[in-house]
């Protein structure tokens, strides 16, 4: 799946270290991507994909809200979700590792609240990927 997404490329030639920075629940793809010129001295990649669903309705909010998983009529993640999402966003991260000239062996993950449980997901189902992996 390719994932609408945001990119912050540092200066200079590549390959780059690269973190993955994965938004919570009611964001969207830019909501992280302001932090990308301050991390690393400015030196660090920075890809930022966003939820493939977007919130109706949301109040107080003139930016476009989205979330990572599908929900049910009990608003409850449907069955098998999270696996899903983690393949899909796997798939994307191998694809844009290619696209944009990460270098593999500095590559880390990031999440906020929705994102952060996702980035856990992934950190742990391939541990030996990921240089490091924050939560927020």
């Amino acid at each position: 799946m390719d994932f609408v997404h945001a990119v912050w490329t540092p200066a200079g030639d590549g390959p780059h270290p690269t973190l993955i920075a994965l938004h919570g629940h009611g964001a969207h793809c830019q909501d992280l991507a302001p932090l990308a010129p301050m991390l690393a001295g400015g030196r660090l990649q920075v890809i930022c994909p966003q939820a493939e669903f977007p919130l109706e309705g949301a109040p107080y909010s003139y930016a476009p809200m989205f979330t990572w998983m599908k929900r049910g009529a009990n608003d409850r993640p449907l069955d098998g979700e999270t696996e899903r999402v983690a393949e899909a966003l796997a798939t994307f991260i191998d694809n844009a590792c290619e696209r944009y000239n990460v270098d593999g062996e500095r590559l880390a993950l990031m999440g906020f609240s929705q994102g952060g449980f996702l980035a856990y997901r992934l950190a742990l189902s391939q541990p030996h990927r990921w240089q490091g992996a924050a939560m927020l």
